[in-house]
């Protein structure tokens, strides 16, 4: 039988098909709606950019499909899963060796009785994917020129960016991770550091419950520029500032704060998105848009078009229109290019502290829409796509060597990473959490994966209740913790990740309220803060910290503080811990302008002590 016989048979017996009610385009969309609407009141609304835009595109993949989707929910009827993500031997290679869930708390002492489960045969939650169907590398400028030109305007490529949110480069500060809070107040976890023009004020944990004030006057600040991150180690001092087109790294040697001395500026064309410091080098990712040089042309004989001369020295100064770092532009074989199509180009940096004025690595992905954040000297992808079953995130690793980007891995899986404090970097290990919508309990459920330096996993705990979606987490070690919202009130998760293959739920405690930052403290406490909201205004309304004990099997709550008269409206990340071993809580007061210094012993509890002013 021929080719063209059989197609005439399959059109002919999928019309056949009837389609099932509950596919039809109406219902279907009906049905996103009623997801999205629960997503929406489930997660603040910084966190809900991409459903609008992703909704539509849903429909109308639900409409395209619909014959084939009415047969794939006929097969999968039978299977009880439409999702075709991995195959049962990816799932019995990936967990070779690995403990049974219940064996694994046994061992640990931790209790079971919970709803999630271990990574298991025959998962249908993940997909190993090619780097390289993501992002191709370029081979030369004119590559990247023919896939500039094929992507269209800059302006739909902005509108477009929407499909992905998130806070890249920010979140919770916790001591030992830079976070880069707002453009106000950065925190390395030692100190706090607040830039107002060309002085800097340094926040350090004092004795008796005190902060030590700092200053330093930075005269290489320009006006305009913002705090975004800064690195302190002894009399070495990097600060990162930026504005919406360029980011400076400035490198300084404080030996004398009086007379500090500049060693070094690196600047890289883009918006801040995210720093980190790794092997003794600061890394550095920016985001611009890349536009295409003019053509200019000129008429010949017989209306042929040839090129001028201006022509042909514009397309040989690549660098009059690719992006720059420290004046040079990101060579061909260190740029990738993203399947999606698109304008956006984000670049990659590393500056060393012994050569502070020096890119020594550098590299550039163009195009696509993604969030991008640095974990353990690696640079993490995230891209959202979405169809019938719901949500899906790519994730992919790049290393940034000397050399320039080095693809590692990639991976596909289900649900979305909502911030990227949501992923972890131990021991070589990266832990990513992700939540989706289940439509049978009508709640989130989270997924933990815990991927090796490919990018592939060697464990997964799957099913954690997060009831309306979680809202904070935060890794220690080992550990990580959990924070869920409730339609009354919230829940407390403790995750032991002593064991990368066999990752369990050690506790989970129903709390009164829902808390929206957690930061580890010391000696296995948990430090936790609700930011409370007027029920009249919807503004803040006040603040309360409460402290856990997460040493042993379980949570146990040891000391709360709260004050209705200390309103934390001026940043969404409005609490910061700083100090190694004596640790002091900073809170912005809106009213006053300066900062509360709190301080914790678990024989006091939660002291205030001073206020600071900036």
């Amino acid at each position: 039988m021929d080719e063209k016989r059989i197609l005439e048979q399959l059109l002919a017996s999928a019309q056949e098909i009837p389609v099932p009610e509950g596919l039809c385009p109406e219902i279907m969309e009906k049905r996103l709606e009623q997801t999205a609407q629960k997503l929406r009141t489930a997660r603040k609304s910084r966190r809900q950019m991409w459903q609008k835009s992703l909704l539509g595109a849903a429909a109308v993949v639900l409409c395209v499909g619909l014959i084939v989707l009415g047969q794939r929910g006929a097969d999968s009827s039978s299977s009880g899963s439409m999702m075709s993500f991995g195959t049962a031997s990816e799932a019995s290679d990936a967990t070779a060796g690995a403990a049974a869930p219940e064996e694994a708390a046994a061992e640990s002492g931790a209790a079971g009785g919970f709803s999630a489960s271990a990574y298991s045969n025959g998962t249908d939650s993940w997909e190993a994917e090619d780097v390289g169907s993501l992002y191709t590398q370029a081979g030369s400028y004119e590559e990247i020129r023919e896939y500039l030109a094929a992507a269209g305007s800059v302006q739909d490529d902005a509108e477009a960016e929407g499909a992905n949110a998130g806070d890249s480069g920010t979140g919770e500060s916790k001591t030992g991770e830079m976070s880069a809070v707002g453009d106000e107040i950065c925190t390395d976890g030692s100190g706090a550091y607040m830039l107002e023009e060309q002085t800097l004020q340094i926040l350090t944990a004092g004795d008796g419950g005190s902060v030590t004030a700092e200053e330093v006057r930075l005269a290489e600040i320009q006006s305009g520029e913002q705090l975004k991150a800064v690195y302190r180690d002894g009399e070495t001092l990097r600060v990162v500032v930026g504005t919406e087109s360029e980011t400076r790294l400035l490198t300084y040697d404080i030996s004398a704060l009086e007379q500090p001395e500049l060693l070094g500026t690196v600047s890289q064309e883009g918006e801040y998105v995210d720093s980190a410091e790794w092997n003794g080098s600061v890394q550095l990712v920016t985001k611009t848009a890349v536009t295409l040089p003019e053509t200019p042309e000129s008429s010949g004989q017989n209306g042929e078009t040839e090129k001028t001369e201006s022509m042909a020295e514009q397309e040989n100064a690549e660098q009059e229109w690719m992006p720059q770092i420290n004046g040079q532009a990101v060579s061909a074989e260190n740029s990738y290019l993203s399947a999606q199509g698109g304008n956006r180009a984000w670049l990659f940096s590393a500056v060393s502290e012994e050569n502070p004025g020096t890119v020594g690595g550098s590299g550039m992905i163009v195009g696509g829409n993604m969030e991008v954040c640095l974990k353990g000297g690696n640079a993490i992808l995230q891209e959202i796509s979405h169809n019938e079953t719901g949500y899906t995130t790519n994730l992919a690793g790049f290393e940034l060597t000397e050399d320039g980007l080095l693809p590692l891995g990639a991976l596909s899986f289900r649900g979305i990473v909502q911030d990227s404090a949501w992923i972890n970097e131990q021991d070589g290990y990266l832990r990513v959490l992700s939540e989706s919508w289940n439509d049978e309990t009508e709640q989130m459920e989270g997924s933990l994966y815990v991927l090796d330096s490919g990018l592939y996993p060697v464990g997964i705990l799957e099913g954690l209740n997060l009831e309306q979606g979680a809202e904070a987490v935060c890794y220690d070690g080992s550990r990580a913790y959990i924070s869920a919202a409730g339609e009354s009130g919230g829940l407390l998760l403790v995750l032991d990740l002593w064991e990368p293959a066999s990752p369990y739920l050690n506790a989970e405690l129903a709390v009164d309220s829902t808390f929206d930052g957690l930061i580890s403290w010391a000696d296995g406490r948990l430090l936790c803060i609700e930011r409370e909201t007027d029920a009249d205004t919807d503004g803040a309304a006040g603040l309360r910290l409460v402290m856990y004990d997460c040493s042993e099997t379980g949570l146990t709550e040891l000391h709360a503080w709260s004050s209705a008269d200390v309103s934390t409206d001026l940043a969404d990340e409005a609490v910061w811990v700083i100090g190694a071993q004596e640790k002091r809580v900073l809170v912005p007061d809106g009213e006053t302008g300066g900062y509360i210094v709190i301080s914790y012993s678990d024989e006091e509890g939660f002291q205030a002590q001073e206020q600071v002013r900036e």
